[in-house]
């Protein structure tokens, strides 16, 4: 299902990564020591960013959302009424039609040309499990497995990698589209196996985020070889208040524990 993309990270060693979409990603306050992913928000990055943190040899993915409008974002006027639904949860987020791709899909391309030219290696697609939400829409399982294969290929055209964000029911089935795997809460609602689990198997990076700083996910998520860590729920900066994190391997770590 790959078309080459760049960065394939695998599931051999701890990956020591930093998801920050709440807060801008400044380079001067903001890189981590031992991090070398980042996954940061592509609209409010730079290219000069970009190519900073790879001056640095980090990797950068580029937060992109393919299944919610937000009305901050500079190309929000381009989506017509008929595909904007109900609030996910977040203010300002509306669920979009994913059924109707002759809308979406042109808008989507030209994010993920912009990701490109930005020079991103990799895109996390955020809100791409609509079919088991309320959109306001009579979303089918079918047209979001479409939906969600397309972003794959389509990224890979663009010659970045793509993680599966969530939607960890159907992680089996989108399995051989993704080249990764980013899940939220996965220890906490005891969902990481097997879906988590077959991209391990596959050797593919699966990376996961709680929200309680009491979650004792450490042993669990390193035994089965997943970047797990907790977070503070709107994923600030460090230099932000409120700010949490918590890898479950040491960012100085580069092996997994003996089993």
């Amino acid at each position: 299902m790959s078309n080459g993309p760049i960065w394939q990270p695998t599931a051999a060693a701890p990956i020591h990564w930093q998801w920050q979409i709440g807060t801008d990603f400044n380079i001067a306050t903001d890189e981590i020591p031992g991090v070398t992913v980042y996954d940061i928000d592509m609209f409010n990055t730079s290219s000069a960013t970009v190519a900073a943190l790879h001056a640095q040899g980090d990797i950068v993915i580029a937060y992109i959302d393919f299944g919610t409008a937000e009305n901050w974002r500079p190309d929000y006027n381009q989506f017509p009424a008929s595909v904007l639904g109900d609030n996910n949860g977040w203010p300002g987020e509306q669920w979009l039609n994913i059924a109707d791709t002759s809308v979406l899909e042109p808008i989507m391309e030209a994010r993920i040309e912009l990701a490109k030219s930005e020079g991103f290696d990799a895109v996390e697609p955020d809100n791409i499990d609509g079919c088991e939400n309320t959109t306001g829409f009579p979303l089918t399982l079918n047209e979001q497995l479409a939906y969600d294969e397309w972003i794959a290929s389509a990224v890979h055209a663009a010659g970045m990698s793509v993680g599966l964000k969530n939607f960890v029911d159907e992680a089996t089935i989108l399995e051989p589209y993704f080249d990764w795997d980013l899940d939220e809460q996965a220890y906490q609602y005891q969902e990481w196996s097997p879906g988590l689990t077959d991209f391990v198997a596959n050797n593919k990076a699966v990376f996961e985020c709680e929200y309680e700083t009491t979650d004792p996910q450490a042993a669990t998520m390193n035994a089965a070889h997943i970047n797990s860590m907790t977070r503070d729920l709107n994923l600030v900066s460090p230099s932000t208040s409120g700010y949490v994190r918590i890898p479950c391997i040491p960012d100085t770590q580069n092996t997994w524990p003996s089993r």
